[in-house]
């Protein structure tokens, strides 16, 4: 495990120096630690990726905070990307079906704004109101861990109000090895309610 650390670590170092040599820069250890401090929780893939982007897009040496974000994207990217989802959701699953995304952040997200059936249920002119409030919770919300494993549509809450027995069926949004992996103990939990 130390040998991988320190491979990691040798990787890095030829990255940066090749990064340094590309932009006329040179790096005192000093400098090199922060970046390191900085990447070094990232995958070798991760990082050589920043880098890559970094070589194609900077003018200057970049900052750490460039490199992360050459990883990460943008926080706004990211928020877009997540309404896309919940846009093509609103419109092609609806209010009663109960749904699942394959990023937990965006249940958080929708449980803020009143639920998923309400989310379906607001009026055309509305939804770009409702995308830019998504968009800013998602921001935050996506710094989270703690998110509920799925959102209840109007078949699923209503049954449960009157005393009927819940069905399980909960449509799954994106990727579906990541909503299979979020699932796992949540699913198994309502099944066990439910009996």
């Amino acid at each position: 495990m130390a040998k991988e650390g320190t491979g990691k670590r040798e990787r890095f170092l030829k990255y940066m120096h090749a990064m340094g040599e590309l932009f006329d820069k040179a790096l005192s250890e000093h400098t090199v630690s922060l970046y390191w401090e900085a990447l070094k929780d990232y995958s070798d893939q991760d990082i050589m990726k920043a880098f890559n982007v970094a070589a194609k897009s900077c003018r200057f040496f970049p900052k750490p905070v460039d490199l992360i974000e050459c990883i990460d994207g943008e926080k706004s990217d990211k928020s877009l990307l997540a309404w896309e989802k919940v846009y093509k959701a609103i419109s092609g699953v609806g209010a009663y079906e109960s749904v699942q995304f394959d990023d937990p952040a965006i249940h958080s997200c929708i449980e803020l704004m009143g639920g998923w059936p309400q989310l379906c249920q607001c009026k055309v002119d509305e939804i770009k109101w409702k995308q830019k409030e998504f968009e800013n919770l998602y921001r935050v919300m996506s710094k989270r861990e703690d998110h509920s494993g799925y959102l209840p549509g109007i078949f699923e809450t209503d049954n449960a109000a009157r005393g009927f027995k819940v069905p399980t069926n909960v449509k799954m949004i994106g990727e579906r090895g990541e909503v299979l992996g979020i699932a796992g103990k949540e699913l198994k939990a309502i099944e066990e309610a439910a009996v």
